[in-house]
């Protein structure tokens, strides 16, 4: 990673670019940025740890490298979702921020998963929107948008923990994108 000011800025100017429709355009130019924006509270994203073929333990997140800014800016939590439980004591989170970059009036949405498992990357800047919008509702669109991404996989279990988005408002924004099933007529003749 670049410690380098001007290769940060010129990664966000290349991310703000890129076309909102295609959310993983350019994944290691999205990962570079998400890591720049996330370095701040690396600490609180999903991380999990597995035992390799030699039987040592190994975390799955690595160290975010410090990215030289005039302004670090800090990311605000969106929420905590799990995709499913596949085991006990194996579940798939996915954490999202926004995080606000005042030098292009710009917020940037961000995913953090605990393992390179899907993506390839454990952070992903998944979309923008500009300074001037309301933050839940614009985040909204972007994780509604994300969530569509992983199509025939079905919706993602459950809200691990609420923020900026409330748990009813996350259900709604999930039953956007996938949804629910018919619910089964109630059978009310006991007889």
């Amino acid at each position: 990673m670049d410690k380098n000011p001007l290769a940060a800025t010129e990664d966000l100017v290349q991310f703000f670019a890129l076309d909102d429709r295609d959310r993983l355009d350019d994944r290691e130019l999205r990962h570079r940025v998400a890591c720049q924006l996330l370095g701040p509270i690396q600490r609180f994203l999903p991380q999990c740890a597995v035992i390799d073929a030699a039987g040592r333990l190994c975390l799955t997140r690595q160290p975010l490298p410090p990215i030289v800014r005039t302004v670090v800016p800090l990311p605000q939590h969106l929420l905590l979702i799990n995709w499913a439980d596949s085991a006990p004591g194996v579940s798939w989170p996915e954490d999202y921020y926004v995080t606000f970059v005042p030098e292009h009036d710009r917020f940037i949405v961000t995913a953090s998963m605990a393992s390179v498992d899907i993506w390839g990357v454990t952070d992903l800047a998944i979309g923008s929107f500009p300074g001037n919008e309301p933050i839940k509702a614009a985040s909204g669109v972007i994780l509604r948008a994300w969530w569509s991404l992983y199509g025939e996989l079905g919706p993602w279990a459950y809200v691990w923990r609420e923020a900026l988005v409330d748990w009813d408002t996350a259900y709604r924004w999930r039953d956007a994108v996938w949804a629910p099933a018919p619910e089964e007529e109630a059978c009310t003749d006991l007889n």
